[in-house]
């Protein structure tokens, strides 16, 4: 559905925009349209998507249920904790200018919400989930070439680039070192 000018400060804030961002949105949802799509990344999507879903946030800011923080990104570098959340709805901007930290990291989310959603639409478990990841990780950092190292826009654009082909195959690579053997057969030739 189209994002209306009325309702973009309540997505901007559901979704964890900075105000520059949100007003970048509501000139775009005025004036360019076709480019609304490109501006939110998939993680704010899913946050405005679950504001107010289970009334509460969590110690990072993080939403929804407690379970889909499994989903998120490791948390030691941010909470000190051997953890994963999904990130708050925080500007992604909080995390700039911490080169070397690894913070920028835990507030992108996107690649494992693509991932998911691309299993999900070929009817995969989510076990295999962390195996892809390996493969689309690797991808991501040779390929999304960003112009520093927390050029966050440069790798929501792979991300929303990532065709659902290139994820099948990332599956396909499961079946040659990884989780995915024939029924019936075994993992050693």
């Amino acid at each position: 559905a189209a994002l209306a000018p009325a309702d973009v400060s309540a997505f901007a804030c559901d979704a964890g925009m900075s105000e520059w961002r949100a007003t970048a949105l509501e000139w775009a949802v005025r004036v360019a349209p076709a480019s609304v799509p490109r501006l939110a990344s998939l993680g704010e999507l899913y946050r405005a998507g679950a504001a107010g879903e289970d009334g509460k946030d969590g110690d990072d800011g993080a939403t929804g249920a407690e379970a889909l923080d499994a989903w998120g990104t490791s948390r030691e570098t941010t909470l000190g904790c051997l953890c994963t959340r999904l990130p708050g709805r925080h500007p992604w901007e909080d995390s700039a200018g911490h080169l070397g930290t690894g913070i920028a990291a835990t507030h992108f989310d996107d690649l494992e919400l693509r991932v998911a959603d691309a299993l999900a639409a070929l009817r995969l478990p989510a076990s295999l989930v962390p195996a892809v990841m390996e493969v689309a990780t690797l991808e991501l950092v040779e390929r999304a070439q960003p112009d520093t190292q927390d050029d966050w826009r440069a790798l929501v654009a792979w991300v929303q680039a990532l065709p659902q082909s290139r994820i099948e195959d990332y599956v396909a690579t499961l079946t040659a070192s990884g989780p995915l053997v024939p029924v019936g057969g075994s993992s050693h030739p």
